[in-house]
């Protein structure tokens, strides 16, 4: 028997604990960003959030952070290097961010794949490339090398 718990935080992930700053989008609710000005908000790692519930196994990650996905990994690197879970990661188009997310990730051994119906497949970076040309951004499920 399997006890589920869900913890609603007000927090930002980010690489460390502390406080920033959200700029708020008035045009598109989806579109707020970590930024040097704006709502001030609390900070934290997910490395901090594991440790403090003592570590529990984690098994996927979903970073959908408007340009702060490698602040989020680089707050869970103990966590993704403990765990390997699976990672399902908004990439966009043009944004220096995202090239150094798939930087990261190859450096921690995942691969990029794509999710087709009920098939998971992997994709080369060429692919990666076109859908991203052809979209402009794209949910990426990154996965550890066995």
């Amino acid at each position: 028997h399997h006890v589920k718990q869900i913890d609603l935080l007000c927090a930002d992930a980010a690489e460390k604990d502390g406080v920033g700053f959200l700029h708020l989008n008035p045009n598109h609710p989806a579109d707020h960003r970590l930024s040097s000005s704006g709502i001030p908000v609390d900070l934290v790692s997910l490395d901090t959030l594991l440790e403090q519930r003592g570590w529990p196994t984690v098994s996927l990650i979903k970073i959908d952070v408007q340009g702060a996905e490698n602040r989020v990994l680089m707050g869970g690197k103990s966590l993704i290097h403990r765990f390997r879970p699976a990672l399902f990661v908004e990439l966009t188009l043009n944004d220096p961010g995202s090239l150094a997310t798939m930087a990261i990730l190859t450096a921690w051994n995942y691969h990029p794949h794509r999710i087709h119906g009920k098939e998971i497949r992997p994709v080369t970076t060429d692919e990666l490339s076109h859908l991203l040309n052809k979209k402009g951004y794209l949910d990426c499920l990154f996965l550890p090398h066995p």
